[in-house]
């Protein structure tokens, strides 16, 4: 899991940190579909630990090996491909908006891709901040780009840079723009909810409406297990 693993980082205050970043950074991911694989929180895969590292200390993630992979939605193919990715996206945080207390079984994969990196199964104080660290991932997304336009005046300044910077020319805007939506779509949903959390009298209400704020207290250290 890079050059630092989690077990060597100490501290729970420390811990919740850097569970918190790994969250916000799958939301980056999940936003640009980029290195899907890195967290399996939308792409359920195997999980690839090897694209993060834990500074030593500092409690600090940086994300490495980067890569942008737009779905080509110019073929029927892709068309559905963005479809199924966004109802993927969209089960994913209404999972964790509906019952933040809970783990959220996508959440269920990042825990299998720690035990094979470090041997170690992280409990549910573990998963917990990095699946708020998700959802504060998406809001602050939305606070930096309410819209297209920032992220388009960027995109000049980066058109700009010399030499030309690889693959700026493939970003798919359209993409971009569909999952801002998205973001935008589910918060407001989320919202309306817990404005009104019961609208059907048949349906029972949300018993866990808030995230627990004191949670960040209880989360054990992981052991000490090299990586391999």
């Amino acid at each position: 899991m890079g050059e630092t693993p989690l077990s060597v980082v100490g501290g729970v205050s420390c811990m919740y940190s850097i569970c918190v970043a790994m969250g916000r950074l799958a939301a980056v991911d999940a936003l640009f579909y980029s290195d899907g694989d890195r967290l399996p929180i939308v792409s359920q895969t195997n999980g690839n630990g090897g694209n993060i590292i834990i500074s030593n200390g500092n409690c600090r993630v940086t994300a490495i090996d980067n890569g942008i992979n737009f779905i080509n939605t110019d073929t029927n193919v892709g068309k559905h491909r963005q479809d199924v990715y966004i109802r993927d996206t969209d089960a994913v945080f209404n999972a964790i908006l509906s019952n933040p207390k809970s783990i959220a079984p996508s959440l269920l994969a990042v825990r299998k891709m720690m035990v094979r990196y470090i041997n170690w199964s992280p409990p549910d104080d573990f998963l917990l901040p990095l699946q708020e660290g998700f959802v504060e991932g998406a809001k602050n997304i939305l606070e930096e780009f309410p819209d297209m336009s920032r992220f388009k005046e960027l995109l000049d300044l980066l058109y700009q840079v010399e030499p030309t910077i690889p693959g700026l020319a493939s970003i798919n805007l359209e993409f971009i723009e569909n999952m801002l939506n998205l973001f935008k779509s589910i918060f407001k949903r989320h919202h309306n909810n817990a404005s009104n959390p019961n609208p059907d009298p048949k349906s029972p209400p949300n018993p866990n409406p808030d995230p627990d704020p004191d949670s960040k207290e209880n989360i054990p250290p992981p052991p000490s297990i090299p990586l391999p």
